[in-house]
């Protein structure tokens, strides 16, 4: 007879005649799992490796015929493409250090991008994950 693991995984024993249900049973169980924490580990951001990046408030540059935009053009750190990141992006300094902000975004390669943002006296940080 099977033992049947914390997260529902049954582990045969010797000789058991079950192998090939509990096989079968395994299987079904990967594919439906979740990481809820109750049929597998719970994944949280904190398990995500993650990349940190500068974004500095002297870069920004005035888009022409957009008052009040300005742009940066910001190269994805090593390992990432746009493609498979994902991105965060905090005030880096001042009263509002910590914030989450959602600029602009707009793609410009494989591996790099514009943000817009409409003050250019705050600098940023960006998590890729």
């Amino acid at each position: 007879m099977s033992i049947t693991l914390s997260k529902g995984v049954k582990k045969p024993e010797t000789g058991d005649r079950d192998f090939w249900n509990d096989l079968e049973d395994n299987a079904q169980l990967q594919n439906d799992h979740n990481h809820d924490g109750v049929n597998s580990e719970k994944i949280s951001p904190g398990d995500l490796d993650k990349t940190v990046q500068d974004i500095a408030q002297v870069s920004w540059v005035a888009v022409s015929g957009e008052p009040g935009t300005y742009k940066q053009t910001i190269t994805v750190p090593a390992g990432h493409t746009l493609a498979n990141v994902q991105m965060k992006f905090f005030v880096n300094g001042g009263g509002e250090d910590g914030f989450e902000v959602h600029p602009t975004i707009r793609k410009a390669s494989s591996t790099t991008f514009d943000i817009f943002i409409n003050d250019n006296s705050v600098a940023l940080k960006a998590v890729y994950g």
